[in-house]
């Protein structure tokens, strides 16, 4: 409940744009993310949200990627907090979210579906609408 307790006291310190950031974070659950990501998530300057965020001890550095950006992440107990928060403050955006992220497509489990709208599968696993049997692929000599 300490814990609890003190997330809560950081949570209201915030301002509300800062604090936006924080919950719509809970939606990305324990992954590592860029700040860009976070300017996505609430349509606000990603770098001062993150730099807020980190100075308030709710988010952690992850390293750097690849291409030398800057990773973050949520510590476990505050990435539950924030998806608690979401899911109370922002019903609808919890929701939008789920729906708009792509599902895996089942002719290859890495490749996420090219469409959010789409419901459960890609172009190349949608059932045909021919009657004419697929041609064969050939692949270049």
């Amino acid at each position: 409940m300490e814990v609890r307790a003190g997330f809560e006291l950081s949570y209201a310190a915030l301002d509300d744009h800062v604090a936006v950031a924080f919950r719509r974070l809970g939606l990305l659950g324990p992954l590592d993310f860029a700040a860009w990501s976070v300017s996505v998530l609430t349509d606000g300057d990603g770098e001062r949200l993150v730099e807020h965020l980190v100075n308030a001890n709710l988010l952690q550095e992850a390293g750097v990627d690849a291409t030398g950006e800057p990773r973050y992440r949520l510590h476990d107990l505050p990435a539950v907090y924030a998806a608690e928060l979401v899911a109370k403050d922002d019903p609808t955006e919890t929701r939008t979210r789920s729906a708009a992220t792509p599902k895996p497509c089942s002719a290859s489990p890495t490749r996420p579906n090219t469409t959010p709208a789409s419901t459960s599968t890609c172009s190349r696993c949608a059932p045909s609408t021919s009657t004419n049997p697929p041609s064969p692929t050939t692949s270049p000599a």
